[in-house]
C-alpha cells in the first residue's frame, strides 16, 4: 500500500521546481519516500533486464545493467556514509548526492530515477509544468493517463479533489483499455496525459482522434515522445524495432506539426522556460519539451483521419 502525506514542498519548491498552485488549489500531496525499498526494486529491475538481454544476446544490455548496479551500490554507500542534499525530488522529498540511472534498450541515462519514489526526470518536470499550463490539481478536474508509471499514478490519485484515472492495454493501470478505442465518453476529460506512448502505436491517427474525442473543448492533451532532433521528418519503421524498445516510428522535429494536424493548437514547453538552471539541476528535471495540445473551445468532432 502506498503511504501518502502532504508536507510542505521542498525548500523553495514553489519557485524552483515544485508546482505553485494558485490560491484556489490545494497544496499538492506527495508520495512518502522509501529509498531502501526503491534501491532494491531498481536493482531487481536491472537484474531482470540483464537476464533478458543475455538471453537475447544483447551484450550492451548486460553491460549497462552491470554499470547501473555498480553505480547503485556506490551511490547507496555515499548517501549512507556522507549524507547530502545536493539534489532533492520535488515529488517525494528524497534528498541525496545524485539521482540514480535509468536503463533500457538503446539508452543509459545516469542521473534520472529518484530512489525514494522511483519516478523519473520526466515525471518531475511534468508535475512542475502541469499546474502552470493546465487544470491539473484543480478540484473536479478530470485527468486521464495512458500507460502510467505506477508511482506517478499513486501521486495523482492522492491529489485532493482531482478526478484521476488511468488505463493501459498491457501494463498495470487502474483500468484495461486501448488508446485507439477508449471507453471514455465524448468531451469528458480536462487533461489527457500521453507520455512515451505514441511511438508504440501503429495506428497513430486512431489514437489521436480518440484523444481529441474524449477531451472537452478547451481541454489539453500532454505529449512526450523520443525525438531525433537531427531529423526533420518522422520515419515510420516497417516493423517494431527491438533495438529501439519496439518503437514503430522515430519522431523528428515535425512532431509538433503532426499533432497540430489533428486539430489541436500545440505548444512545446520546457522547464528551462519557467525555472532557473540551478533549480532544474537540483530537482533533476528533464529539459526535453512537453507538447501541450489544446482542443479548440468550439470543437466537438474528430480531427484528421
Amino acid at each position: 500500500m502506498t503511504t501518502l502525506v502532504a508536507p510542505p514542498l521542498p525548500d523553495g519548491a514553489a519557485a524552483d521546481g515544485g508546482p505553485a498552485p494558485p490560491a484556489d488549489r490545494d497544496r499538492p500531496a506527495r508520495v512518502t519516500p522509501h529509498a531502501v525499498e526503491g534501491r532494491l526494486r531498481l536493482l531487481a529491475r536491472w537484474l531482470r533486464y540483464a537476464a533478458v538481454s543475455l538471453r537475447r544476446g544483447h551484450v550492451a544490455g548486460v553491460r549497462d545493467a552491470g554499470w547501473a548496479s555498480l553505480r547503485l551500490f556506490t551511490s547507496w554507500a555515499g548517501d549512507t556514509v556522507w549524507p547530502s542534499d545536493r539534489v532533492a525530488c520535488n515529488l517525494c522529498g528524497w534528498r541525496g548526492r545524485a539521482f540514480y540511472p535509468n536503463i533500457g534498450p538503446g539508452w543509459f541515462e545516469p542521473h534520472v530515477v529518484c530512489p525514494g519514489c522511483r519516478c523519473q526526470d520526466r515525471h518531475r518536470a511534468l508535475f512542475t509544468l502541469l499546474p502552470r499550463l493546465t487544470r491539473f490539481l484543480e478540484r473536479g478536474a478530470r485527468v486521464i493517463e495512458v500507460a502510467p508509471m505506477r508511482r506517478f499514478e499513486a501521486l495523482c490519485v492522492a491529489q485532493p479533489g482531482m478526478d484521476y484515472t488511468s488505463f493501459d492495454l498491457r501494463r498495470k493501470a487502474m483500468h484495461p483499455g486501448d488508446i485507439t478505442a477508449m471507453r471514455y465518453a465524448d468531451t469528458s476529460a480536462d487533461v489527457f496525459l500521453c507520455l512515451h506512448v505514441l511511438e508504440h502505436i501503429p495506428d497513430e491517427a486512431a489514437a489521436m482522434n480518440e484523444i481529441r474525442r474524449v477531451l472537452k473543448p478547451g481541454g489539453v492533451a500532454v505529449f512526450q515522445v523520443p525525438i531525433d532532433w537531427d531529423t526533420e521528418r518522422t520515419r515510420q519503421y516497417d516493423a517494431p524495432d527491438p533495438s529501439d524498445n519496439d518503437h514503430v516510428r522515430q519522431y523528428g522535429r515535425d512532431f509538433g506539426d503532426l499533432i497540430a494536424a489533428y486539430g489541436f493548437t500545440t505548444k512545446a514547453v520546457s522547464v528551462t522556460e519557467v525555472l532557473p538552471a540551478e533549480a532544474i539541476e537540483r530537482h533533476g528535471l528533464s529539459t526535453e519539451p512537453l507538447f501541450f495540445a489544446t482542443k479548440p473551445p468550439t470543437s466537438t468532432g474528430p480531427g484528421r483521419e
